[in-house]
């Protein structure tokens, strides 16, 4: 049977009125909400953290799902993508009527309202995109429901027509976001929006789906961090383990000290990798999988580089350029950040380490350091304040790299433009974090060069651990010629970092 979702058929002016009322449901029509509270009073936060505990409670109970969102999750991987690329094959395929993803699966009502649900988004993105290409569209689709799938990631309770769920994000400003909580209220969720610190630019019309209350002014601080209590109940925490975050099943028995990649087998591999931070070496100077926000297609023509201004160091001028001693390479660890990586209710992932590349809050580390992370905590030596961030500027999977901001102005590392050939046998100094030991130093030889499932990466000595990936791997000008990426275990300090010209390609759009 259809289910009809009636909007909005009672004024909502507080976070607790919106957590309290439950829509109801007669004849094939369920009531749901889609709020939108701007700005922010004094009794904003307090309310927050006491509507948190009553649903997350509620929750725990069976009663609802609940979910406060701070961001969406980006860096869908490739593996994942393929998996989300039949999916909308197959709603393709059922003329746009029946679409099943990991949170459907075995309810084909829920399979068929997520399906028309997905049809009527998608005409109201169309209103943005005249003329919408079957590529932009099967992106979007894409995109909408590898989100569904996280929001539901552990709701153990089956959905049915009469469901509840309760979702707050704040200060959605991005249209295809907007419209993804669009779509929740297609399947019966009740969403608010709380933008109190500023309010989304979109088309009047659209504008117009979610209703609009006022709390205060706009201000400047952030909501209070959602917290629940993990001892509550045992039968939820071993649902919450066994969960989909970025649509890779964890289950119980796997640990989360550090951060987990999940990257399709290549035949070619021969070696038995073990990342430092749990990913494979990638670089490959040819490849054109270069993805600067969330993308679930290999074109590089579907990404764009966001431009970045990098500063140069001086010490990487001609005039200034000599061999330093070891005691000089390591006051350059300030040049050098340790990042721990957060999951959404503020657990550590794993720590992986990082490069000051731009004075602006620029800094370079592996795409397998943060491509799981809700957020991140940088540390800077010498420095007691911790700088927390979400925003992924640039990253691409097949190079293992990516590019972090944080506000702060930071003293960048030279990147080597290759004045002369790296050679066997030469000096180097990597300094990380590895095992969350902040910036420590060793020293080495590069002892080889190596072609790891067609990728390009330099074979050094100087002994790294978990922890160490995004470090830098210098040589003894002070310069960047490798950023650490793994290790293979079967051997004794065989290390491998992504080479300086892969750094220098993947901001070369940087200026």
């Amino acid at each position: 049977m259809k289910i009809n979702y009636r909007h909005n058929v009672m004024n909502i002016e507080s976070v607790t009125t919106f957590a309290r009322i439950k829509g109801g449901y007669n004849n094939g029509c369920r009531d749901v909400y889609f709020i939108r509270l701007l700005g922010g009073n004094e009794s904003l936060k307090n309310e927050v953290v006491y509507v948190d505990n009553m649903l997350s409670e509620e929750m725990i109970s069976n009663k609802l799902l609940y979910r406060r969102i701070t961001k969406l999750p980006f860096c869908l991987q490739d593996n994942e993508s393929s998996y989300y690329i039949q999916c909308y094959d197959n709603w393709i395929a059922s003329d746009k009527k029946k679409m099943v993803i990991h949170s459907t699966e075995n309810n084909e009502m829920f399979s068929q309202t997520l399906g028309e649900a997905v049809e009527q988004i998608c005409e109201k993105y169309a209103q943005l995109k005249k003329g919408m290409s079957a590529s932009i569209q099967k992106n979007f689709v894409i995109k909408m429901i590898w989100w569904m799938d996280f929001v539901f990631y552990n709701w153990h309770t089956k959905w049915d027509e009469q469901a509840y769920i309760k979702v707050i994000a704040e200060n959605v400003l991005k249209v295809q976001e907007y419209l993804f909580y669009y779509l929740l209220t297609l399947i019966g969720a009740d969403v608010l929006l709380l933008q109190n610190r500023q309010d989304i630019t979109i088309d009047e019309d659209l504008k117009k789906l979610s209703r609009e209350n006022r709390l205060g002014d706009f201000v400047e601080w952030c909501l209070p961090e959602f917290q629940y209590n993990k001892n509550k109940n045992d039968s939820y925490n071993k649902n919450i383990k066994n969960k989909i975050i970025n649509n890779t099943v964890v289950n119980d028995k796997e640990k989360h000290e550090k951060i987990v990649v999940h990257i399709p087998e290549r035949k070619r591999q021969t070696h038995h990798v073990n990342p430092v931070a749990n990913a494979k070496p990638a670089c490959n100077t040819t490849s054109s999988h270069n993805t600067d926000t969330i993308c679930v297609t290999n074109q590089s023509s579907q990404s764009k580089s966001i431009p970045v201004r990098v500063s140069p160091n001086p010490t990487n001028t001609a005039k200034n350029r000599r061999e330093k001693s070891f005691e000089e390479l390591a006051l350059l660890a300030s040049s050098i950040v340790m990042i721990e990586v957060h999951n959404q209710l503020g657990d550590v992932l794993g720590i992986g380490s990082g490069i000051m590349i731009g004075k602006d809050g620029y800094i370079l580390t592996n795409h397998h350091v943060v491509n799981k992370g809700w957020y991140y905590c940088v540390r800077i030596e010498n420095d007691k304040e911790v700088y927390r961030t979400n925003e992924v500027i640039k990253y691409n999977s097949v190079m293992d790299l990516a590019v972090i901001r944080i506000a702060k102005t930071l003293s960048p590392l030279p990147i080597y433009k290759g004045r002369n050939k790296l050679v066997r046998g030469q000096k180097v100094v990597a300094i990380g974090s590895p095992l969350g030991l902040f910036n420590s130093v060793s020293d080495g030889i590069i002892s080889g060069f190596r072609v790891m499932d067609n990728v390009d990466v330099i074979q050094f000595t100087a002994p790294i651990s978990h922890g160490s990936s995004g470090g830098a791997l210098l040589n003894m000008y002070g310069e960047v010629i490798g950023i650490s990426s793994a290790g293979i275990d079967s051997g004794q300090n065989i290390n491998l970092a992504v080479p300086y010209d892969c750094i220098n390609l993947f901001i070369q759009g940087f200026h």
